[in-house]
């Protein structure tokens, strides 16, 4: 086993052509996941408004339970990785087994104190009298879908850690294909079985990821040898515990102040008119399925990096480095043409065809601000991605809380103020212009603070 993780090609393979073989399964992986959420939403969509805006009302608490997901995930990945880069190999299995524990543990946490303050939670988040009976019918089986997902999301990230990325991938595309047959199955009754409605959506996606996450744990147990089965000390587990919630709480952290900082730029706008708001969330969602190879290229580096840290290759730290900021270079000026030189046509799709309000009613029109969007924002995706690859790269060198301030600079110290900027100087447009400028400060702030801690303080020993 030892000298099978040595021989492994993230240690010894060519950097650039193993990093490809990792990116191309995960693109298509995360593909898979984005057409889950995609499926549920059209299906849902037949039912009618209401129907949707039960699934609007319960999405902060999807981002919950995305972002301790990831904040798992990424601590995991990062702590296995270099364990086995160090050919501590148990070491690394003993990190899966109680990374796992803990995911469990806090599933089921999110699981019961869900289920004892739903109708209080719902009122909190403004769920009326009139949807208040379906919404509960919907968030119950929810919270045993996000403990799921994040017991899945932490069992991939340390496959990953261990070098394969192609099982992940090819178990988020079943779950996501299971997702899809269930969904009309369930939502409308089809055959043998009951008409659930909106109930039948979040059933199914129950159902798709507790049998994917079953066969996730058969992989890791049965197959690839990545747990161990003695029960640790409880004062063990609890210091293990405590050392990989050091690297993952700054990432969750990270992973929840973006859409804070969104609401703070939706607020801003929402004197404009609901026509601009309507635009601005779109483009923002726009943004994030595009940005897909991006995120992509982060989910593999973590491992990458990890492993190479771990063994003290720095000079193949580096070159995957360079690797992921070429990607998210070409990646954003390839969507800058794309999303620019079809701005009309899609703002033309997602909003109704009509000529903006003049600018001293106040007031930009659905379409035109969101052509704008397209046009002007994609311009610092590059340097974004810079950011967003600084980030990853830092939980994998071991300094988390510098993610942490990196991610508060990017939308706090840079997103915000340049908005708020723009907007008093020339109302909407200014605002779009701004923020794109305010992402490239802010990526330009990343790549400084990248190369500061790869050559002056590189690598710290994981306890």
């Amino acid at each position: 086993m030892v000298q099978a993780v040595r021989n492994s090609k993230l240690l010894q393979g060519p950097v650039n052509a193993t990093l490809l073989r990792m990116l191309l399964p995960t693109f298509w992986g995360l593909a898979s996941v984005l057409s889950l959420s995609l499926a549920d939403t059209f299906f849902v969509s037949q039912l009618g408004t209401d129907a949707l805006a039960v699934m609007g009302y319960i999405f902060p608490l999807q981002l919950v339970a995305i972002s301790v997901g990831v904040g798992l995930g990424v601590g995991t990945a990062a702590r296995v990785a270099r364990a086995l880069g160090g050919n501590k190999v148990i070491d690394a299995r003993v990190s899966t087994t109680h990374a796992l524990y803990l995911a469990g543990t806090i599933s089921l946490l999110f699981i019961f104190i869900g289920n004892i303050c739903i109708t209080p939670l719902l009122i909190l988040m403004g769920v009326s009298k009139t949807l208040l009976a379906s919404a509960q019918s919907y968030i119950i089986p929810y919270y045993w879908s996000a403990g799921l997902l994040i017991i899945s999301m932490v069992s991939n990230a340390a496959m990953r850690a261990f070098g394969d990325v192609r099982t992940p991938s090819l178990l988020m595309v079943l779950a996501g294909v299971l997702n899809a047959v269930l969904d009309p199955v369930l939502i409308f009754g089809w055959g043998p079985f009951p008409r659930l409605e909106i109930q039948g959506a979040i059933v199914a996606t129950v159902v798709a990821r507790l049998i994917v996450l079953l066969l996730t744990i058969y992989i890791i147990s049965a197959r690839k040898n990545m747990i161990t089965y003695s029960m640790p000390a409880w004062t063990e587990l609890l210091s293990s515990w405590q050392r990989l919630l050091k690297s993952s709480l700054p990432a969750i952290g990270n992973r929840l102040l973006f859409p804070f900082s969104v609401g703070i730029l939706t607020g801003m706008l929402t004197s404009y008119g609901d026509d601009v708001v309507a635009a601005f969330v779109m483009g923002i969602r726009i943004e994030g399925l595009s940005m897909i190879g991006i995120r992509a290229t982060g989910t593999v580096l973590i491992p990458f990096l990890g492993q190479n840290i771990g063994a003290h290759e720095q000079c193949r730290v580096g070159l995957g480095l360079r690797f992921g900021l070429l990607v998210c270079f070409g990646w954003g000026l390839a969507l800058t043409l794309a999303l620019g030189g079809f701005a009309t046509s899609i703002s033309g799709v997602f909003c109704e065809s009509s000529p903006p309000i003049s600018n001293s009613e106040n007031k930009d029109r659905c379409g035109e601000v969101l052509r704008l969007f397209l046009l002007v924002i994609p311009w610092s995706y590059g340097l974004k991605g810079a950011a967003e690859i600084t980030n990853v790269s830092l939980d994998a060198f071991g300094h988390p809380l510098r993610s942490s301030l990196l991610v508060i600079m990017r939308s706090l110290g840079f997103m915000v103020p340049a908005a708020a900027i723009g907007l008093s100087w020339a109302g909407v447009y200014g605002l779009l212009l701004s923020l794109s400028i305010g992402n490239s400060f802010a990526g330009l702030f990343a790549l400084s603070l990248l190369s500061y801690t790869f050559y002056r303080h590189p690598f710290k020993q994981s306890p």
